[in-house]
């Protein structure tokens, strides 16, 4: 596992459920298509089942570049 890794998802209802599965990340709700405000650098960034759902996926690709 890594040292740190977010997870994270638009509904506070997940990811409550979530933490109750799993405590090792850290949960954050995040629009993907807005500026995501995290000051971590990561080495990978892993889109599950993600980017279908977005109105505009480039958007988000775009934001990840700075993370």
């Amino acid at each position: 596992m890594p040292n740190i890794y977010i997870a994270s998802d638009p509904s506070k209802k997940l990811i409550n459920a979530a933490k109750s599965i799993d405590t090792r990340p850290v949960y954050k709700i995040f629009n993907l298509e807005k500026k995501i405000k995290i000051k971590q650098k990561f080495d990978i960034i892993i889109l599950k089942g993600v980017l279908h759902h977005l109105r505009y996926p480039q958007n988000a690709l775009k934001n990840f570049k700075n993370i």
